[in-house]
């Protein structure tokens, strides 16, 4: 199954879910920036309408997700009310991912929304109902860095625990922390790979790293990093 089959279904899904008060699904993540891989979740935002009742919905996600490439759905569901007015942390109604199987998260406020929102508002991909401009609330620069940059740190942590010399490469650690360089750097919005790009452009002390990581994240082999460049990354981000 392609990951475009695998969205078409979830939206069918969804209507046959929530018929009219689903209001918008949006693709946003490396499927919507077009560097997906078999390694990549197929990342989705849904608005639906503040009645909506979320009693089968999940039981559809959990059947569809079986099937989905990749590494499945990593989904938010979001009331209309709350995608256009909750102040950060967003609330969501429901939220699914593969790793956070056998259950899922009904209600709360997700940090990482307002990540989320912001990409999908610089390319997120309409494919059902309300663009990203009338079903979102924009997002503030503050609270993007508040959001990416609590999930950048938590990735890097780890790495001052390193011994040796080399290590296996932590792609989403470092892509995740080049593209919030170039975001602090030059206020852009970019995907992991291109946040990449930008690191090997634009920190020639990283280069290799960011080449090695890119290597790995395009086809992933066990690649290896130096621990000094791992240290360096970390030590320019935070």
């Amino acid at each position: 199954m392609t990951p475009r089959t695998a969205v078409d279904r979830l939206i069918a899904g969804a209507v046959a879910a929530f018929g009219d008060a689903l209001v918008s699904v949006v693709v946003h993540g490396s499927l919507a920036w077009g560097c997906w891989g078999p390694a990549s979740d197929i990342d989705v935002l849904m608005v639906v309408e503040d009645d909506a009742d979320m009693g089968t919905f999940h039981d559809v996600v959990v059947a569809l997700d079986a099937e989905a490439p990749g590494n499945g759905y990593e989904l938010s569901v979001l009331s209309r009310t709350a995608a256009l007015q909750s102040r950060h942390p967003i609330e969501y109604s429901y939220h699914y991912s593969r790793a956070a199987l056998p259950g899922s998260e009904r209600g709360g406020r997700d940090p990482d929304l307002a990540g989320h929102l912001k990409v999908a508002s610089a390319a997120g991909l309409c494919v059902y109902g309300l663009p990203t401009g009338q079903a979102f609330r924009r997002v503030t620069d503050d609270e993007f860095l508040d959001s990416v940059g609590s999930d950048v740190r938590e990735s890097l942590r780890p790495l001052a625990d390193l011994t040796g010399e080399q290590v296996p490469v932590p792609v989403y650690a470092v892509l995740n922390a080049a593209r919030t360089l170039a975001w602090l750097s030059d206020r852009v919005v970019l995907s992991k790979r291109d946040g990449g790009l930008w690191l090997a452009d634009n920190r020639p002390e990283l280069a290799g790293l960011a080449r090695t990581a890119l290597d790995e994240y395009a086809n992933p082999r066990g690649r290896t990093a130096r621990v000094a460049d791992l240290r360096r990354l970390a030590s320019a981000v935070t």
